[in-house]
């Protein structure tokens, strides 16, 4: 029998019709819709839990533990940021890094929320090489190389980082399921 070039062997000796339908494997534009999915569902939670409650910065001056975390560079900072506020940036990145946008006053939650679901690397390297967001968190800008390494190799580490400075400069403490006033 002559087997085609797509594998297919034909009883007859002839080419098999190759099945036009068969495009191979879906896994992964399922995982993406799924992730997407995920990160709308989970935001809607979190915004009814966390976001509503928490206080916006408006001209809040960054802390001096805010200051002091914000001169870390992203992947040291990681051992200074809290439990939750680590789960919440590797586990749930959009909606943390949305909560973050929101309450600086960069970018509403909604359409930072769906930016980070879709494009969450670009999204998270244009917020800190184009905004003030590392600014009013008390750091610099970050330049747009450094930022896009950042945001490509180790988001989850870029997202927690701006989070406790967040939570630093606010007074608070973000929880899994609330948001608490910091006991000092």
């Amino acid at each position: 029998p002559v087997e085609p070039a797509g594998g297919n062997p034909s009883p007859n000796g002839k080419e098999a019709p190759i099945d036009q339908e068969d495009t191979g494997s879906t896994t992964g534009g399922n995982q993406f819709l799924t992730r997407i999915a995920s990160q709308l569902l989970f935001g809607l939670l979190y915004y009814l839990l966390i976001v509503s409650k928490y206080p916006d910065l408006k001209d809040t001056e960054p802390t001096a533990p805010a200051l002091e975390l914000q001169k870390e560079n992203e992947v040291m900072a990681l051992c200074k940021v809290s439990g939750r506020n680590c789960l919440l940036s590797w586990c749930c990145s959009g909606p943390r890094a949305a909560h973050t946008f929101h309450s600086v006053g960069e970018l509403s939650y909604w359409p930072s929320l769906f930016l980070m679901s879709v494009v969450p690397c670009c999204t998270l390297w244009f917020m800190n090489a184009r905004t003030d967001l590392n600014e009013k968190l008390g750091g610099q800008r970050r330049s747009f190389c450094m930022s896009c390494l950042c945001s490509c190799c180790c988001s989850c580490c870029v997202i927690a980082q701006d989070a406790e400075a967040l939570d630093l400069t606010m007074g608070v403490q973000t929880g899994l399921c609330g948001v608490y006033e910091n006991v000092v």
